[in-house]
């Protein structure tokens, strides 16, 4: 780990939180990656908390192997997305060992939990929960497809392949998601407010445009109980 600039061995590891509005460049804890070796070496364990005036917070494990500063970068994303004009704090939190993860088993094989009939891709409710309650951890262990921003806005797929969840979806690299039941893509604001406004009041019909070969196309889904 690299040693922070004028800070004592003890401010540096305190663990001292940062806080500014969500938006405003963010000034990292002075801290950089401790766990991270490989995929299947531990992760390190962000936690991040917005705050409104009124009283009103949310919080979210932010696991990753990115720099502090992207970090907090992601952290300041995800206030805006979910409280906006709130004040984020950001702070290590420690390690999660996910080495024990056994993939491409029962434990993670996203070919077994999606079907397709009826012209949609069908999944249930409580693959997909899980997945969130574990704040994505297979994702990062198991998978190696991603959303990449994209240079003129929004996100493309990047790295998908055969077996992995992106893949199972219908997504293929290249891909460029548009919108989510009409809901813009263009932003992790946009892809927050659509978890908000979708996910949790209990969507189960999802209609997905992405660009492909510079065409429009409609992948479908139903989230069953």
């Amino acid at each position: 780990m690299g040693a922070c600039p004028n800070d004592s061995s003890d401010d540096a590891a305190s663990g001292d939180s940062t806080a500014t509005e969500a938006g405003a460049p963010p000034e990292p804890p002075c801290r950089e990656c401790e766990c991270c070796v490989s995929s299947f070496a531990p992760v390190d364990i962000w936690e991040c908390g917005c705050q409104l005036p009124d009283g009103t917070q949310e919080f979210a494990d932010l696991l990753t192997c990115a720099t502090p500063a992207s970090v907090a970068n992601g952290c300041s994303e995800f206030c805006a997305g979910v409280l906006p004009g709130s004040v984020f704090q950001l702070w290590p939190a420690g390690c999660a060992d996910n080495r024990s993860m056994s993939c491409g088993t029962a434990f993670w094989n996203p070919s077994a939990e999606v079907g397709f009939s009826a012209g949609r891709y069908q999944v249930d409710f409580d693959f997909i929960d899980s997945i969130i309650a574990s704040e994505l951890l297979p994702l990062f262990t198991c998978d190696d497809a991603t959303f990449e921003v994209w240079q003129r806005g929004g996100f493309y797929v990047a790295n998908a392949s055969s077996g992995e969840l992106l893949y199972t979806l219908g997504l293929r690299n290249g891909d460029r998601p548009q919108n989510l039941n009409g809901m813009p893509l263009g932003s992790y604001q946009d892809a927050f407010a659509a978890y908000r406004d979708l996910w949790l009041e209990g969507e189960k019909l999802y209609a997905l445009v992405v660009i492909r070969n510079n065409q429009a196309l409609v992948l479908r889904y139903q989230v069953n109980a």
